[in-house]
């Protein structure tokens, strides 16, 4: 229970018979004398009372003239968080699991309304490249609103278990949420800020990320605990921090540490069942957010009431740390994946580019040359074929984009030197490949209506997975169809 000095009376204190507390009143004493002091004539129009003579506020900031107080013991603070935690577990974990289930059921919307609209087939390999382009456009809408909406619900679930815990558990899940909708904004870009603050820190070479991870690690408790916003949040906790950053970054060890040893032991059961793992840490979540926010409550006791203006100068500082460091990563990302996707192109255009090899010698028989024993080559040579395939169907599909049909042809055709070929190529700009074993081996093409069509080969393998087992059983030939 905190006391109001206002309210004290020190000349009973000091006859009390209790020498502890007498030495303490003589040190509230001495210190408040030694503050009045340098504010004697901030306070003159105060009326004191007899016996001490408090200013009329508290002191506008923490200084240096306060006795150094140590904070709870992390076993203390973690205990209290349990017992908190153990009374009023229904209320904590289900605001952390109100978001869990409504994430998984939006997600599970989103995949059937991509799976009803048919736009999972057409992210398929065989789909054309315009068909593509505009799957990516909806689908990168989507998943954005998706993220977005994402982040909202996890923000206000935050914001929701630090009112709950705020309120020691004494309102409800929807109380919570419905009181919280207001901090929702102020939660969100104080968050950010953070983030972006500690990631500046961070690239201006490391050591400055943990300082500041230590001291805003608060400013979320504050904007609900005390209604503030921005950078007055933000720096708020770091005076809140000052002077006690080694103690509070030693309770933030702890209950890491503690966290950690909890899944250790509990790493056989995680490899039996790994959602084991996902479960702990839903259960787990309350029970830190409580311990840090009675590291938060320990420190605002220390300090006390303050009012508190950060300078202009010092938010600009941080700010430009935040804008500093976002740009930085900004173009550490972009160069890395600039360089990844050159790479990517690089061995793309040299897995398009390199074709069969053809040995002079045996020009005439259009013999491939693989390394590897028969089977091997004739292994190679039917996949070959059936890629050929698939790439034909793609130059089809692309023509009919452009005809609304396919190419007729009531009659099976050879795809090589005819008007089905000169069609395709001309459009395309492609040429359609021939087989490795032209001409003893090619590949056919038919359309009766132009709607669907049937492009076949010859595969060398007689027993591959993929013979039509009817032409197989007649003739011991094996050929491979493509339907659409």
């Amino acid at each position: 229970m905190e006391i109001d000095p206002r309210k004290m009376d020190f000349d009973k204190m000091k006859s009390d018979n209790s020498p502890g507390e007498n030495v303490n009143a003589k040190r509230i004493n001495d210190v408040s004398g030694i503050n009045n002091a340098g504010r004697a004539n901030e306070n003159a129009g105060y009326n004191p009372a007899p016996s001490f003579t408090p200013p009329s506020n508290p002191a506008p900031m923490p200084n240096s003239n306060q006795p150094f107080v140590s904070l709870q013991k992390p076993t203390e603070l973690l205990s209290e968080a349990w017992q908190l935690y153990k009374a009023k577990w229904k209320t904590f974990l289900g605001i952390v699991v109100v978001p869990i289930l409504l994430i998984f059921f939006m997600l599970m919307i989103f995949a059937i309304g991509l799976w009803g609209s048919g736009m999972m087939d057409k992210s398929s390999s065989g789909a054309l490249f315009f068909e593509n382009i505009i799957f990516i456009f909806i689908f990168s809408i989507l998943f954005y609103i998706f993220f977005i909406l994402m982040m909202i619900i996890q923000f206000w679930s935050q914001a929701a278990l630090i009112y709950a815990i705020k309120e020691r558990g004494e309102i409800g899940i929807k109380e919570a949420y419905q009181k919280s909708k207001s901090k929702i904004k102020p939660f969100f870009w104080v968050s950010i800020l953070v983030g972006f603050i500690t990631m500046g820190g961070f690239i201006l070479f490391a050591i400055p990320g943990y300082i500041f991870a230590v001291w805003f690690a608060f400013a979320i408790f504050i904007v609900i605990a005390e209604d503030l916003k921005g950078m007055d949040a933000i720096l708020k906790s770091r005076e809140y921090v000052r002077g006690h950053w080694w103690q509070t970054l030693w309770r933030f060890l702890f209950i890491y540490l503690v966290m950690f040893g909890i899944i250790i032991v509990a790493s056989v059961a995680f490899i039996l069942l790994p959602i084991l793992g996902n479960i702990v840490s839903v259960i787990l979540t309350p029970l830190i957010m409580i311990y840090l926010f009675l590291v938060y409550q320990d420190l605002k006791r220390i300090k006390g009431d303050f009012e508190f203006q950060p300078s202009a100068k010092a938010k600009k500082l941080f700010v430009a740390i935040g804008i500093i460091g976002t740009l930085i990563m900004f173009i550490i990302f972009s160069l890395l994946f600039f360089f990844m996707f050159s790479n990517l192109d690089s061995a793309m255009d040299k897995a398009i580019n390199e074709k069969p090899r053809f040995d002079s010698s045996r020009i005439n028989d259009l013999e491939i040359i693989f390394e590897g024993n028969i089977e091997e080559k004739i292994k190679m040579r039917d996949e070959w074929r059936i890629s050929h395939l698939n790439t034909i169907s793609t130059m089809l599909q692309f023509y009919k984009t452009k005809n609304e049909t396919y190419p007729v042809s009531k009659m099976t055709v050879r795809l090589k030197n005819n008007y089905i070929t000169d069609k395709l190529e001309s459009i395309s700009s492609e040429s359609i490949p021939l087989d490795p074993k032209d001409p003893e081996y090619y590949y056919s093409y038919q359309s009766s209506d132009g709607e669907s069509f049937e492009l076949t080969a010859r595969l060398e393998n007689i027993d591959h997975p993929d013979c039509d087992l009817e032409i197989k059983a007649g003739s011991n030939i094996c050929i491979y169809r493509l339907l659409n």
